[in-house]
């Protein structure tokens, strides 16, 4: 029988410090993505999936978790290994988790050892273990690369990189039908081998000896249009106070892994993640899952009420032919539920875009997050997504208060007019640690303040500090990413954990250090005084 566990590795080996007050979801949306398929089967009773530990809607609920925390997360697995004794772990991790990962598999092993195959995949995987015309690429951070050095043992038995959704399934299978004798990555690599129907797009690694090892898939495209719906077979345990609803749940238009833009800080860069896909009925798939969302709010309990945030890192790519598409679908079949998703400044402020967000407005849209990232104008004339900025040469150490009109800070604020005039709520979120001043962000975030007295916008504030993320790049980035983001005793360690969603001391962009102990606790402060519904 198969018997699974499924967790997201934890980025933090600290207790917290208090209430967070960044933009976190408690729901592990990125794994659900991954196991919607094999959830799908277990629940309809399919084939190995359907005979294993996820059959019924309390034995998944238990068997998947996620904590940003080490210690809650041990004592989660702890129970479920004895209670479940699993066959296969499947781990999901950033790089800022990979420490977390690596403690979850070490406990694995310790009480299963090879009677349990740890599989781990998720953003570290995609960024460090990969292949580029055929051949496979080890970044120096990979968790191949970590136990080929004998950094860490023999702890992960499969490394994937890549969608997951079919592949899953298909180790599943092969770890019911092996006997325990030949539970081990060649013998279920042999049984990927025989079977290149699995769809696709991914690349299994895996150690030998000292021989590292590798399966890439046909590339058969998944049919994304009738994938199951994450959230009709996991428990909602999400609630954006934004929406004033009980609950949210989280939807994807299924069209990228990751943004159409490749800011050269961000670890959604297309250019790590790959091009978009089936934008021709990216619509239809999202109000497919919208729609499934809304139908679950009769049996919530007390009769809940739900929203739904979309999960594209831009909705429907911002694509205003597909915006007005998804409006078509609401007004003609209705929807009877709130939601939300992510746009870029440049997106919000375009005249063509703007007429089907206030469209969306009157279909349920409320709640639109956008990227500010940073106060200094001349670091914000780099990002990818800034189409708008200027082309003339700035002035390193401008504050965002001295922007001309046409700079990224004021056309944020023009985004925040826009929406708040369609009667959207806005949030924002602040990348610090690209290389601005300190002063530069004091004078953000008041800013900010001034910006909620005139307009109530925006509701909600998120920051985090850029973290250094493998994007491929062996070369310049020899990170090993083995030590955790922030060491448990550093006095800075209870502010950061609280007020930033991501962030890390040791992983920091090149040239730029984490901000000291008084300069946090200023920023603190600032933070603090502003109205943030987190």
């Amino acid at each position: 029988m198969l018997r699974v566990l499924a967790v997201s590795a934890p980025h933090w080996q600290f207790a917290p410090a208090g209430h967070e007050q960044h933009l976190n979801s408690s729901t592990p949306f990125s794994l659900h993505n991954a196991i919607r398929v094999c959830a799908h089967e277990a629940r309809e009773g399919i084939g190995a999936w359907g005979r294993s530990n996820w059959h019924s809607t309390q034995g998944l609920a238990e068997a998947v978790f996620m904590s940003d925390y080490l210690h809650e997360t041990l004592a989660w697995l702890d129970r479920a290994l004895a209670s479940v004794r699993p066959n296969l772990v499947l781990i999901g991790a950033m790089s800022i988790s990979f420490p977390g990962a690596v403690a979850v598999a070490a406990r694995v092993k310790q009480v299963l050892g090879p009677q349990a195959i740890v599989v781990i995949g998720g953003k570290h995987a995609i960024e460090t273990t990969y292949l580029v015309n055929g051949k496979l690429r080890v970044h120096p951070g990979s968790p191949i690369a970590a136990m080929l050095r004998g950094d860490i043992g023999r702890l992960f038995d499969l490394v994937i990189s890549g969608d997951g959704e079919a592949l899953i399934r298909e180790i599943g299978v092969a770890v019911a039908g092996l006997p325990a004798s030949e539970l081990n990555a060649s013998s279920i690599a042999t049984f990927l081998a025989d079977r290149d129907e699995v769809r696709g797009d991914w690349t299994a690694a895996w150690l030998e000896e000292d021989r590292v090892m590798h399966l890439g898939s046909a590339q058969l495209p998944l049919d994304y249009d009738h994938l199951p719906v994450p959230a009709t077979l996991f428990p909602i345990t999400s609630a954006f106070p934004v929406f004033a609803t009980k609950l949210t749940a989280h939807a994807y238009s299924d069209t990228s892994k990751g943004c159409i833009y490749s800011c050269d800080f961000c670890s959604e860069a297309q250019a790590i993640n790959g091009k978009l896909h089936g934008m021709a009925s990216a619509h239809q798939r999202l109000y497919r899952q919208l729609r499934a969302i809304a139908s679950l709010a009769p049996g919530l309990p007390g009769g809940g009420t739900v929203s739904a945030f979309v999960e594209d890192s831009i909705l429907l790519q911002g694509n205003a032919i597909s915006l007005a598409r998804l409006s078509d679908l609401i007004e003609a079949q209705g929807l009877g539920m709130v939601f939300g998703g992510q746009l870029t400044v440049d997106m919000v402020n375009d005249p063509n875009r703007q007429a089907q967000i206030a469209r969306l407005a009157g279909n349920g849209l409320r709640y639109l997050f956008m990227g500010l990232e940073t106060p200094d104008e001349a670091l914000a004339a780099t990002m990818h997504k800034n189409r708008g900025a200027a082309k003339a040469s700035l002035k390193g150490d401008l504050l965002c208060s001295d922007a001309a009109s046409s700079g990224w800070v004021h056309r944020s604020e023009q985004a925040l007019r826009f929406l708040a005039g369609v009667g959207i709520d806005c949030g924002l979120s602040l990348l610090f640690g690209l290389g601005e001043k300190h002063a530069q962000r004091i004078a953000l975030l008041e800013r900010i303040g001034a910006w909620q007295r005139e307009l109530g916008q925006p509701k909600c504030i998120s920051m985090n500090w850029a973290v250094q993320h493998p994007l491929r790049q062996d070369q310049g980035n020899r990170h090993h990413y083995l030590e955790w983001a922030i060491d448990a005793d550093d006095p800075r360690a209870p502010i950061i954990s609280r007020v930033f969603g991501e962030a890390s001391t040791r992983y920091c962009m090149p040239g730029v250090s984490m901000a000291s102990l008084a300069e946090l606790t200023e920023l603190d402060g600032l933070y603090q005084q502003l109205n943030n519904i987190v």
